[in-house]
């Protein structure tokens, strides 16, 4: 279609979204825990004006710093992340709800981790830091904390960097065969210079560290617990 064409990043959104949906279909016990870390991420797509025009320069369908693109994208893989992190490394955990009216503690433990996360991104990036390694550089430090509050939860770190990578990596290779003149969207000149056929290096950089970081982040706050042990509080 003509207008896809003219938008790819929000064709490549839209896939994302139409598996995120099958998913929640298809994983119906993790679904509330699934939406709750869509909404959570969601909020992450108002970095988008430290990645323009460094990073790339996505064609939106409104001359907007956030458009839909940035919030379906963010939104859905939120939700993927959780859930390909819970149904491969979840097993032998217990993780409460979120159940209704029981959100306020698993925001206020979300942003135990989310604002150091901000704060090393923003202020390295402000340093110059390029804006995908400022990102890869203020997960290293949440996962550094995480590491002794959520040993138990390990199995989903590693689940969720290995598949959400590779789902990550599928969709970009499909949006790339449909529509070649996307992959001229990433400001190549500004890169490590590395890719996986079209997918620079810095897109899985990114999908390996937010798939090990985030469901750990998410592990905490749902106060996962394994065969016993508090894992989180």
């Amino acid at each position: 279609m003509p207008f896809f064409h003219e938008h790819p990043y929000l064709a490549s959104s839209l896939i994302l979204a139409a598996q995120a949906a099958l998913a929640l279909v298809l994983l119906p016990r993790a679904r509330g825990r699934a939406l709750v870390s869509g909404l959570l991420v969601t909020p992450s797509s108002l970095l988008s004006f430290a990645f323009v025009p460094d990073y790339w320069r996505p064609a939106r369908v409104a001359a907007l710093v956030v458009g839909p693109e940035d919030l379906l994208f963010s939104f859905s893989t939120g939700v993927l992340v959780w859930l390909v992190a819970e149904r491969f490394g979840g097993r032998r955990l217990l993780l409460q709800g979120p159940r209704p009216l029981s959100l306020d503690p698993v925001v206020r433990r979300h942003f135990r981790w989310s604002l150091p996360f901000l704060a090393v991104f923003l202020l390295s990036w402000a340093a110059g830091v390029r804006p995908m390694n400022a990102t890869l550089l203020a997960s290293a430090v949440v996962l550094a904390r995480l590491a002794g509050r959520t040993r138990g939860a390990w199995p989903l770190a590693l689940a969720g960097a290995l598949g959400f990578t590779a789902l990550h990596a599928a969709t970009l290779h499909v949006s790339f065969a449909a529509w070649p003149h996307f992959a001229d969207q990433w400001s190549r000149e500004s890169l490590w210079g590395v890719s996986l056929g079209a997918i620079p290096a810095e897109e899985l950089a990114w999908a390996a560290a937010f798939g090990a970081v985030w469901p750990l982040t998410l592990a905490d706050a749902f106060g996962a617990r394994r065969s016993g042990e508090v894992v989180a509080t």
